[in-house]
């Protein structure tokens, strides 16, 4: 299967179709059920803008997945007591992902995760925090495990 992968800014798809559509395509619509809606829908509201990146997945001119990379302020003391992490950098990106259920198993995430380290992350730490037991071993099969920090 072919994959057209394409990076964007969020402050240019902000009011666009391409956020409709990725909002669509996430299991929930809702803030409160899904922690990719809650992102968005938090870095809607901030009025100076973070850096975010969305990047998205189309196979056969359908979008079946999308990241998000947003370059956040961790709080180093909120991260020590909370998560038991020592983030490395200040200004670190938090990297989440999504695909369709039915494209699942078939390295579209591992695609979009490759994409956005060569594209957006370069040589930065990521911050991931996995939901559950599948994306907790998605994460652990990455080779470059010095740079991706569960949270």
């Amino acid at each position: 299967m072919k994959l057209i992968i394409r990076t964007f800014d969020y402050s240019f798809i902000a009011d666009k179709v391409i956020l409709k559509k990725i909002k669509k395509l996430t299991l929930s619509d809702s803030i409160y059920c899904s922690g990719m809606q809650y992102e968005l829908h938090k870095i809607s509201k901030k009025k100076t803008k973070p850096k975010v990146k969305i990047i998205c997945c189309y196979a056969k001119g359908n979008l079946i997945g999308w990241g998000l990379c947003s370059k956040e302020r961790i709080n180093k003391e909120q991260v020590d007591w909370f998560f038991n992490k020592k983030p490395a950098l200040s200004n670190s990106w938090v990297f989440q992902v999504y695909v369709e259920p039915y494209m699942r198993r078939k390295g579209i995430g591992k695609k979009i995760f490759h994409h956005a380290i060569k594209k957006v992350i370069k040589n930065n730490n990521i911050y991931v925090a996995p939901h559950d037991i599948p994306s907790n071993s998605f994460f652990d099969s990455f080779q470059i495990k010095n740079k991706v920090i569960k949270i």
